[in-house]
């Protein structure tokens, strides 16, 4: 597989305009343009063996040319097993609002900001038990490096886009899939992570442990589906070097097509028991950490011809 992808913006243009008094309007008018190419192969070693392998060149105006290769092993062990070998690469560029947006108020731009990258390596096992339950283990380790985020400039103290250090992670992921033939379905999947800034520091808003329950079934009334979800995460280190508690959610959806054709109706509760929890704020935020909503419903309908 080969293939090229070009862009060329002619205009990045950014501003505000204060109708009071239109002399402090401000226009901040760029251009760009980015150019990628790619290729990969996969080769079939034997009946239980592939390897694949990729690479993505890509130039843009702001940060130069950057490779990113890919490659992968899949071992095809019996007919419900499948194991693979995988690594990878990926990089972004800031975009425009992160390096040249600065209006000297709240936010000065930084001409020198880099693009971020992340390598990836990871083994993940596939396992389908029957016809209707599928299991899947993985262990893998990410390192980041230069991450864009949303520090203050130490010269005028205001929000600057700026490039960070580097931060890995490893961690564990296992996660199974079990369907009926009544239309039930339950997923469900656990994390175990440890993510470390450069010096070995822990990393703010960055939880141990993630896990995620859905279930969700068509119900005997009125073609109606209902599904129920339960998602928790542990406890998280804040900015200020508090830990904010560990907390579950739940969520409940019932859902309708049989109304009429192409319409689809929902009614969504979450954080069905009302729990109170909050996340960790920025460098730029005077609150420590943000409370979340409570209990909330919501309607949603949707018509489709």
């Amino acid at each position: 597989m080969l293939g090229m992808e070009a862009q060329d913006n002619t205009r990045l243009d950014q501003g505000t305009r204060d109708l009071a008094d239109p002399s402090n309007d401000l226009l901040i008018a760029r251009s760009g343009h980015r150019i990628g190419i790619y290729a990969q192969d996969e080769w079939r070693i034997d009946d239980s063996w592939t390897a694949t392998a990729g690479m993505r060149v890509d130039s843009n105006n702001v940060t130069g040319t950057k490779a990113s290769p890919r490659a992968a092993l899949i071992w095809q062990a019996d007919s419900a097993t499948t194991l693979k070998a995988l690594y990878g690469r990926a990089y972004r560029a800031p975009n425009v609002f992160e390096r040249d947006y600065g209006d000297g108020l709240s936010q000065v731009a930084n001409p020198a900001l880099k693009g971020e990258s992340i390598d990836t390596l990871e083994a993940v096992v596939d396992h389908r038990v029957g016809r209707d339950v599928t299991l899947r283990a993985s262990v893998y380790r990410w390192t980041m490096d230069d991450l864009v985020t949303l520090g203050l400039d130490p010269v005028s103290g205001l929000s600057q886009y700026q490039s960070g250090g580097a931060v890995s992670a490893r961690g564990v992921e296992l996660s199974g899939d079990k369907t009926w033939t009544s239309g039930a379905r339950l997923r469900g999947s656990v994390s175990l992570q440890r993510v470390k800034q450069s010096g070995g520091a822990a990393l703010p808003n960055s939880p141990d442990v993630l896990a995620k329950v859905n279930l969700s079934g068509p119900l005997p009334w009125a073609g109606l589906r209902a599904g129920y979800e339960l998602r928790y995460d542990a406890k998280r280190l804040s900015l200020d070097g508090s830990e904010l508690g560990g907390y579950a959610v739940s969520n409940l959806t019932l859902g309708t097509q049989s109304l009429a054709k192409g319409l689809d109706v929902s009614l969504t509760l979450t954080n069905l028991f009302d729990k109170r929890y909050a996340h960790p704020g920025a460098e730029t935020n005077w609150q420590n950490a943000f409370e979340q909503d409570g209990r909330a419903a919501r309607v949603q309908a949707t018509y489709r011809f």
